[in-house]
């Protein structure tokens, strides 16, 4: 069984976890964002208990012996869409129009959520990415959606602030390289995430030893990456290029090549840094 990024996890204990990157061969790392609570605000209707959501941007490693059961968003789409309604049933006719067999539903309504609030879409593979970036707009008009508003920055931007130090992080331009949101109404938005295909998957650059702090300045000059997770990119600085690499999610798109940023986090070998807590960043200029 493959976990991959974008599926989730039911643990023994009855608390549900979004899988994180492509690695996970004896463990699977992971995010928890549902656990059982007979007091919670959401009830699923697989399990047919409550559960309250769980804010937290922490990673943790889940053993595979504490896997009861896998949600993938795939096959998930392909056996539920019909059961998508107004808007979530547009906008995924549109992008099926693009990408075909490789949409797909993860969140709250793969896991038997009721949808509250948003339905949460994601892609799979490079040239859709690439192929979808090209038509976004399009897609946003004939629906008759915007890109993010100014509203919603300052609202991803005081909540995602609340973890990450907001003097490292240029979160008001990051959002507006977020080309994949769209904007319903205000308070409503949605973000096409993306994975990739088997052949695709990155080299994992986590594994590479630490060796110091490092903060450096340079320009953007590969960007493809940011849309994935874990977000990658890379800049040139001077005479070097460092590959940069994060698994939070604020940093979707966070960059466009051009961008002149600072990058502060943790030096790696092989000319890696990586972010790997609240007190690292990515400045733009």
């Amino acid at each position: 069984m493959k976990y991959e990024d974008c599926d989730y996890v039911l643990d023994r204990k009855n608390n549900f976890y979004i899988v994180k990157g492509y690695w996970n061969f004896k463990n699977i790392l992971c995010s928890r964002v549902f656990a059982l609570d007979p007091n919670g605000e959401r009830y699923n209707t697989l399990l047919k208990r409550n559960f309250r959501k769980v804010l937290d941007f922490g990673l943790i490693t889940l053993s595979k012996k504490e896997v009861k059961r896998i949600f993938e968003p795939f096959e998930f789409y392909a056996s539920n869409k019909s059961l998508l309604k107004g808007v979530w049933a547009k906008i995924a006719l549109q992008l099926e129009k693009y990408v075909g067999e490789d949409l797909g539903i993860f969140g709250s309504f793969l896991l038997g959520f009721e949808v509250k609030k948003d339905v949460d879409f994601v892609i799979r593979g490079v040239k859709n990415c690439i192929k979808l970036k090209k038509k976004m707009q399009k897609i946003r008009e004939k629906l008759g959606f915007t890109s993010i508003t100014k509203e919603h920055i300052n609202y991803q931007v005081k909540k995602y602030g609340a973890f990450h130090n907001l003097r490292k992080n240029s979160f008001e331009k990051m959002f507006k390289n977020k080309w994949s949101a769209i904007q319903i109404k205000p308070g409503l938005l949605t973000t096409i995430r993306f994975i990739y295909k088997e052949k695709e998957i990155p080299e994992n650059i986590f594994e590479n030893r630490i060796v110091s702090r490092i903060k450096v300045a340079g320009e953007v000059i590969e960007d493809i990456g940011s849309n994935f997770c874990p977000r990658y990119f890379k800049i040139k600085s001077k005479n070097e290029i460092f590959t940069i690499g994060t698994y939070y999610w604020v940093y979707q798109s966070c960059v466009k090549v051009g961008d002149k940023v600072i990058v502060e986090g943790n030096l790696r070998k092989n000319c890696v840094i990586t972010l790997d807590g609240p007190n690292d960043g990515v400045i733009i200029s």
